[in-house]
């Protein structure tokens, strides 16, 4: 899942490309910093998923009471069913059981599925335009 989501940011309108051995350190950081993952399955097969984290990559989310998705993904075959949603809720049930009391969720605005679903959910609290297309992300 984490490969897609990568695959998925490295397309247009993204161009945030990600070599494999990227992915590789994704997996290593998310166990280092006791990412909390939650997935959803269609016959044992991962279809979606959230990672959070008890701190994001903004300042803002460099505060004790805040909880960060920092990962999240649906294969796109199973957008738009309900799918993330549901796994949305899911997970801030179970954080507020562990006694979470804020969630966050730091996406990129040109991510246009993304920003699409996370801000039905969530209010912005800031906005950056920083863009530059790296050569890199134009080789294959």
């Amino acid at each position: 899942m984490r490969a897609a989501l990568c695959a998925h940011l490295g397309e247009s309108p993204c161009f945030m490309r990600s070599p494999p051995a990227d992915v590789e350190k994704q997996l290593a950081r998310a166990e280092a910093r006791d990412s909390r993952l939650f997935a959803a399955l269609r016959s044992a097969e991962p279809i979606a998923f959230i990672e959070v984290a008890g701190e994001g990559e903004h300042f803002a989310t460099r505060d004790g009471s805040v909880e960060s998705i920092c990962g999240a993904y649906c294969l796109p075959e199973h957008r738009g069913r309900g799918v993330m949603q549901g796994l949305l809720n899911y997970a801030i049930a179970q954080m507020k059981a562990a006694g979470a009391s804020s969630l966050g969720v730091d996406f990129e605005s040109f991510n246009l599925a993304a920003s699409a679903f996370w801000l039905r959910h969530f209010t912005a609290y800031s906005y950056s335009v920083t863009r530059r297309i790296d050569k890199c992300a134009l080789a294959r």
